[in-house]
């Protein structure tokens, strides 16, 4: 499985047209960002986790530029929180104001290639965790931390990563990473992921 690339050229010519919309408010580690019903939410610097608010189930970590709440829909926000990992900026701009801009700038086709973009992401999800069993999840995910950056990933621990992003219990998480190291399929220190050999179908 390969992550989605991301849109960047997209976002950071979305996020220009906004610099001069309102001063950005900073938030430190563990806030939460808001997002709002018919607000766009958009985040200019900083690394952030995508939660699931019923359970706390992590959906992903990313970093900014980024922007939520395209849809307007107050039913699908609900559904999601947004948290600082690192210090954060960020700015609410209204849907209708949003739109307005993107629409004097010409800079409505930027939409459907970041509207991609999320699909695919949830797409990559579910063909990583749907009708899975445990290791194949773990694998999934240990494939998927692998390919974030490098400066990203060593500020995660590969344990509770895992853990967040699929609800399975601790215990068994650390028996399977403790078999992958032990057969130096995984390079772990410190808890921190730095390499991956290849992994195998099945762990016997």
């Amino acid at each position: 499985m390969t992550l989605p690339q991301k849109p960047l050229a997209e976002l950071y010519r979305l996020a220009d047209l906004f610099t001069d919309y309102n001063k950005l408010t900073r938030v430190e580690r563990y806030t939460l960002i808001p997002i709002k019903s018919h607000t766009v939410t958009l985040i200019h610097g900083g690394q952030f986790s995508i939660i699931r608010s019923s359970d706390r189930l992590l959906l992903e970590k990313q970093t900014a530029p980024a922007l939520y709440g395209l849809s307007g829909n107050p039913r699908s926000l609900s559904y999601l929180r947004i948290y600082a990992d690192t210090q954060c900026h960020f700015q609410l701009v209204p849907l209708d104001n949003f739109m307005q801009r993107l629409e004097e700038h010409q800079a409505l086709n930027l939409i459907p290639s970041i509207l991609s973009w999320h699909i695919e992401c949830l797409l990559y999800r579910d063909e990583m965790m749907m009708g899975r069993n445990s290791y194949q999840m773990i694998k999934g995910n240990i494939q998927h931390l692998n390919q974030l950056d490098e400066f990203m990933r060593a500020k995660i621990n590969v344990a509770d990563f895992i853990v967040k992003r699929t609800n399975l219990s601790r215990s068994i998480v650390m028996k399977v990473l403790s078999a992958m190291r032990a057969k130096n399929h995984i390079d772990v220190k410190r808890g921190k992921l730095l390499s991956v050999n290849q992994l195998p179908e099945k762990l016997s």
